[in-house]
């Protein structure tokens, strides 16, 4: 039921079209549905303003590998081999001004049970 309730929305007016491209050396990239966002925060620690951001991406590995089969989603060598391992990995999305944001993999949650990955990101500057 999980697994049918996140496709249902991971298609609906929440889904948004993210791109990912693997670090290099590989050229590897895909392009599919998740959920993206964006959100500019405040928050105050020790009497001082602060503003930030919280970028996060969610999408079904799934449907990453069925857009490209050879997409390197989890690492091959050494002693997470076999594992989900997206870090330094770059997304982009359109954000809703309709500028297309680039944004580096920085953490990684994946759920083994729904097939889901959760991930952190920080803006990509090259």
């Amino acid at each position: 039921m999980a697994i049918r309730d996140w496709r249902r929305l991971s298609v609906s007016s929440f889904n948004i079209e993210i791109t990912f491209n693997a670090p290099s050396p590989s050229t590897e990239t895909a392009t599919i549905k998740g959920i993206a966002t964006n959100n500019a925060i405040t928050f105050e620690t020790d009497g001082q303003d602060a503003i930030g951001h919280n970028v996060h991406i969610s999408f079904s590995e799934a449907e990453l590998l069925a857009a490209n089969a050879n997409y390197p989603v989890r690492a091959t060598t050494g002693e997470n081999a076999g594992l989900v391992h997206l870090l330094g990995h770059r997304a982009s999305f359109i954000d809703a001004n309709g500028t297309t944001q680039n944004y580096v993999i920085t953490n990684y949650y994946p759920d083994n049970t729904v097939g889901i990955i959760a991930c952190d990101c920080n803006y990509f500057r090259p």
